[in-house]
């Protein structure tokens, strides 16, 4: 089930978020890894929770969080998705699908026209790609000297 992301959801997200980024992120190194990670704590996620205009949405059964989606409020329409991750034991679920169309119909009611993200590796773009989004811009060297890809989706 999809729904609303909360204070009560922040252990859980943020145990998810550091799995994947250790996991996940390959084509970073180390000191970009360590980097996210220390941004991205629980205090940052409880601030994330009281921003206004934002979506941020988690997926869970049964009490368990299996993934989150955490988005920027729209800017002139343009919003940012900075964080979509599923739990590796419920992936091919359909769950990041789901956390993005529903993160879409949000953003459409708060007249974002499109969203945007970037991912540093293939086999994510292939799934946004699978979903509608689109790419837009290859960026080579980005953060951390890493090549990212921007996708985009117009709603």
């Amino acid at each position: 089930m999809v729904e609303t992301f909360s204070l009560h959801h922040i252990k859980d997200v943020h145990k998810l978020l550091v799995e994947m980024i250790q996991q996940d992120l390959g084509a970073l190194n180390e000191t970009a890894r360590k980097d996210y990670i220390q941004s991205w704590d629980q205090d940052k996620l409880t601030h994330w929770v009281h921003q206004k205009q934002q979506v941020s949405l988690v997926y869970h059964e049964q009490g368990q969080v299996l993934g989150a989606l955490l988005g920027t409020p729209h800017e002139s329409g343009v919003a940012t998705v900075i964080w979509l991750v599923v739990d590796k034991s419920a992936r091919g679920r359909s769950i990041g699908k789901q956390l993005m169309l529903r993160a879409a119909e949000e953003y459409r009611e708060l007249g974002a026209h499109k969203i945007k993200l970037t991912v540093p590796d293939k086999n994510s773009k292939r799934f946004y790609e699978h979903i509608g989004l689109e790419e837009e811009a290859y960026l080579r060297k980005h953060w951390y000297q890493v090549d990212f890809w921007q996708m985009g989706w117009q709603l």
